[in-house]
């Protein structure tokens, strides 16, 4: 869904003032929350774990923080009938939003006064409206045509993802987790066994990331100088000033360089070089440091050209592309454009 859209989905979440006590950097699956698959798990072809990057088809520059369950291969392909789409938990709704244009729409429910789920992607059943509870396994909407499955996704306020510039990210990502965990078994090792990256089926190593800051170094989220300083950062038109040095949501360690837009490469998702410096260990100590950009997926003809980065303190980094180069380095030109993390400490209030 797109991130304007999240901004004020969760209302009653932002007066919850909780200290944090992160099961997630633990890799200890909490108490289950999810009794039901909002998918029949039988017609799920593939789940698409946490971190997902599509900046030049979906508009997600940045790893997403939810998981996607689809159904079906591609919007093209054939179906005799939309899957119907079920509540995993009780609780009460609190909203269902349709971004201007959108084919479909995002439910969102509270099950307490610190856990929500969303679902989006979702034509709702007409019934359905805002506080209406439901029950576990209740029949909420189906999938639409126009898209390939549904987004899961799950706001734990008692868990804190660390990031460098926390006022930039709403509540999904501040407070975002993984879905799997959540799932009663058997149901959790049925839906681990669909993920899309490799691991065994019952423990978290299939759940995926989002979360990449590692301050004082390149690994993470960054932001073409101009950007809003809140949570707006992430609203669709800003899409083109985002930036992120992450991994491959299906394998581990593989590094992927996600570009909005602005840099002169276009949009898109990256490989990189083998044996590439890792984003993790590039400092402001390590001077000029080249990327040779490759196509992701891969595919034939000239390289996507050269990635030159150099990190001018722990919150700033000069970056230029050279399309087409096939170069292993190069010098800064004019040409070359300054992002940063965005202001250091907490969210501010809600608007």
């Amino acid at each position: 869904m797109p991130p304007v859209t999240r901004r004020f989905a969760i209302v009653a979440a932002s007066a919850v003032a909780l200290v944090a006590t992160s099961t997630a950097a633990q890799n200890i699956d909490p108490p289950p929350i999810f009794t039901v698959s909002p998918l029949d798990p039988a017609i799920i072809r593939v789940i698409l774990p946490l971190g997902s990057m599509s900046p030049a088809e979906g508009g997600h520059v940045l790893p997403s923080d939810h998981i996607y369950l689809n159904w079906r291969d591609r919007p093209d392909s054939p179906f005799q009938s939309l899957p119907i789409v079920l509540a995993p938990a009780p609780g009460t709704i609190t909203a269902i939003q349709r971004a201007q244009g959108a084919p479909d729409a995002r439910i969102t429910v509270q099950v307490s006064r610190t856990f929500f789920y969303y679902l989006a992607h979702v034509e709702p059943d007409p019934a359905l409206a805002v506080g209406m509870m439901l029950a576990p396994g209740q029949r909420v909407g189906t999938g639409t045509s126009r898209t390939v499955g549904i987004d899961l996704g799950v706001v734990n306020m008692e868990v804190s993802n660390q990031w460098a510039s926390p006022r930039r990210y709403p509540l999904e990502s501040r407070f975002g987790d993984s879905p799997f965990k959540y799932f009663a078994e058997p149901l959790r090792t049925t839906l681990r066994g669909k993920s899309e990256r490799p691991g065994r089926a019952d423990g978290p190593g299939r759940d995926g990331a989002f979360n990449y800051d590692k301050v004082g170094t390149l690994a993470g989220n960054w932001w073409l100088t101009g950007a809003p300083d809140d949570e707006m950062a992430q609203a669709p038109q800003w899409a083109p000033y985002q930036l992120a040095f992450a991994y491959d949501r299906s394998t581990p360690g593989v590094v992927r360089v996600s570009v909005g837009g602005r840099l002169s490469v276009g949009a898109g998702l990256f490989g990189v070089q083998p044996l590439a410096p890792d984003p993790a260990s590039v400092t402001p100590a390590s001077g000029i440091t080249a990327y040779q950009l490759q196509w992701w997926p891969l595919r034939t003809g000239p390289l996507p050209g050269l990635m030159l980065v150099q990190m001018l303190d722990d919150r700033r980094v000069r970056i230029e592309t050279f399309p087409g180069s096939s170069a292993r380095t190069g010098t800064f030109t004019a040409a070359a454009l300054i992002y940063e993390r965005g202001p250091e400490g907490p969210p501010l209030a809600p608007r």
